[in-house]
């Protein structure tokens, strides 16, 4: 555990220092090995005060700019592909409503409003829905959840109505 977390720090800074000051990149290790000692790793205030004496000169703190990169490098949905649950709710909404209209069509009509993001934000997609329900008087969240208790087992279906009657039960008091 300790060989892992000084090489993370290590990797933590060498990346901060290739960004800012690449002439310090090669003295790396030999800071850290000056500020831990004998130690196997980093104290966690020695390598926070490193971190935020970076962050002073350099104007970013190290562990910023290493969770932005492990941000860029995970893996993601791909661009093209939209959000699994708007999906399923705009899928029963159309089944109801538009039974004619197919999945790639519904897939779609949300790439067209994601505008290059993976998926629509919540309040777009509410906005989307309340255009839906003013168009057709009903709500897709509203087709979806009945869809939902309709294709349950009996026992589901008890308990969906048992939790909306506790939800009830809890606002009109």
């Amino acid at each position: 555990m300790q060989g892992q977390q000084l090489t993370m720090q290590i990797q933590v800074l060498t990346d901060f220092f290739h960004k800012h000051d690449r002439t310090m990149v090669p003295s790396v290790q030999s800071m850290v090995a000056q500020h831990r000692g004998t130690a196997p790793s980093l104290s966690q205030e020695a390598f926070q005060q490193i971190c935020n004496q970076c962050n002073q000169r350099y104007g970013e703190h190290p562990l910023q700019l290493h969770l932005q990169n492990v941000a860029i490098m995970q893996p993601c949905r791909p661009l093209d592909d939209v959000d699994p649950s708007q999906l399923a709710i705009l899928g029963a909404f159309y089944r109801k409503h538009q039974p004619s209209r197919s999945e790639h069509e519904i897939r779609e009509v949300l790439r067209r409003r994601q505008r290059g993001l993976a998926a629509l934000s919540a309040e777009d997609f509410q906005g989307l829905c309340g255009q839906l329900a003013s168009k057709y008087g009903e709500h897709p969240q509203a087709v979806f959840s009945q869809g939902a208790v309709e294709g349950a087992s009996p026992s589901t279906k008890r308990q969906l109505d048992g939790a909306e009657c506790e939800q009830r039960a809890k606002r009109s008091h």
